[in-house]
C-alpha cells in the first residue's frame, strides 16, 4: 500500500464497512467485506471470520475462498485455534509460524499447513468490551506479520465491529438473537446460491461468490437479496 489510490480505496472499505444503513444490508455483508478488504489492504493471502451467535456459539460466517473456510471450521469444531484464543482473549494472537503451532491447536494447525498456509494472524472483532467474533488473516509464507498489516487488521475489524453493533441497534434494539439468526439465515442462502452458480456454469464457488457480490454491489442491492433470486431462479446470473 502507500499510494493515494490505495489509500483511498482503503477509506472505501472503511466507508462500505461502516455503513449498516443500507437497504438489504446485514451482518453477512460486514464480514464479506471485511474479510475482502483484509485480503486488498494487507498481504495475506486469504482471509475468514468466525461470528459468535446470542448463545456464544461460533460460525464460519465468511471467508475469502474454501481453504479457508476449512482451516477455521477446523478451530470452530476443534474448539481450539488462534482466532478463538484472540476471541477468548480480545487481543491479536499473531502464528508466524503455523507448523511450530502443532502442539498448542494439533487439528487445526494440521489442516491449515494442508491447504498451504505456513502463518496466520488472529485479530478479535470487539467494540465496547464486548467480542463478536474473530478475524484470522492467512499467508502462504511463514514469518511475523508486518506493523502496517496488523495496525489495518485491527482498524478494518474494529470499524466492521462497529458496523454490525449499530446494524443490530438499528435494526432491533429488544431482539440481538432474532437478527442474529436472520443473518446466519442469509449465509445459508448465500452458500446456496454459490453451489448452484457453480454448477450451472461449470466454475469454481470462489468465482461464483464473485458473481453474486459483483451483482449485489454494482445494484446497490445486500447479498441476501441476490442469493434468494438466484435460489428461485428469478435472477440468471451470467
Amino acid at each position: 500500500m502507500g499510494t493515494q489510490t490505495d489509500a483511498g480505496a482503503l477509506g472505501e472499505a472503511f466507508v462500505t464497512l461502516a455503513d449498516s444503513l443500507r437497504a438489504g444490508y446485514d451482518a453477512m455483508d460486514v464480514v464479506d467485506e471485511l474479510a475482502r478488504a483484509c485480503v486488498a489492504f494487507t498481504s495475506a493471502t486469504d482471509a475468514g471470520v468466525l461470528l459468535a451467535d446470542p448463545d456464544g456459539g461460533l460460525h464460519v460466517a465468511a471467508a475469502t475462498s474454501m481453504r479457508a473456510r476449512d482451516s477455521d471450521s477446523a478451530q470452530r469444531h476443534a474448539g481450539r485455534g488462534p482466532s478463538l484464543a484472540s476471541i477468548r482473549s480480545g487481543e491479536p494472537v499473531p502464528v508466524p509460524d503455523i507448523a511450530a503451532a502443532h502442539d498448542e491447536w494439533p487439528q487445526f494447525a494440521l489442516v491449515a499447513a494442508s491447504q498451504g498456509f505456513r502463518a496466520v494472524h488472529a485479530v478479535p472483532l470487539r467494540v465496547r468490551g464486548t467480542t463478536l467474533g474473530g478475524l484470522s488473516l492467512y499467508f502462504d509464507q511463514s514469518g511475523p506479520v508486518s506493523a502496517c498489516d496488523s495496525a489495518v487488521s485491527i482498524a478494518l475489524a474494529r470499524v466492521a465491529a462497529i458496523g454490525i453493533v449499530q446494524h443490530r441497534t438499528i435494526s432491533s434494539s429488544h431482539n440481538v438473537a432474532a437478527q442474529m439468526r436472520s443473518a446466519l439465515g442469509s449465509r445459508i442462502v448465500i452458500e446456496q446460491a454459490k453451489g448452484f452458480l457453480a454448477h450451472e456454469h461449470g466454475i469454481a464457488v470462489d468465482d461464483a461468490f464473485l458473481l453474486l457480490r459483483d451483482y449485489a454491489r454494482r445494484n446497490g442491492t445486500g447479498l441476501r437479496e441476490v442469493a434468494d433470486q438466484v435460489v428461485t431462479r428469478r435472477l440468471a446470473l451470467r
